[in-house]
């Protein structure tokens, strides 16, 4: 009676798992090329948020946090992809606020860069 309880217990988490890394994955199978839209425009009394971001380091150091906390959760992504992804943030970034992209520096997660970041 006990095994049967046990088995169950271990099914049960393993479905759960299975379950949450599907939700994960759902998340990024979008094209990692698809991810950067064009920002959009905020009035606010804060001068970052419409400014756009003039550090080229900024945006290195908010795209390279992008492939760390995104890109990676691509299952079997290879260099190619983590490269491509990069030159497009790159790109994308150039058109973003400085509020903007130092979110996605400091986003601890993907979720948070999508979520809080607009991105």
């Amino acid at each position: 009676m006990n095994k049967k309880i046990i088995i169950g217990a271990i099914v049960g988490i393993f479905i759960i798992g299975a379950t949450i890394m599907i939700k994960k994955n759902q998340k990024t199978e979008t094209s990692p090329y698809d991810r950067f839209p064009q920002p959009t425009s905020q009035q606010t009394n804060n001068t970052k948020v419409n400014q756009k971001v003039n550090s080229s380091n900024l945006c290195d150091s908010a795209c390279a946090n992008y492939n760390l906390r995104c890109t990676s959760l691509v299952p079997n992504a290879g260099e190619e992809l983590f490269n491509q992804a990069m030159a497009d943030c790159l790109k994308a970034c150039s058109q973003w606020s400085e509020t903007q992209a130092q979110c996605v520096l400091n986003a601890p997660d993907c979720e948070s860069i999508t979520d809080q970041c607009k991105i």
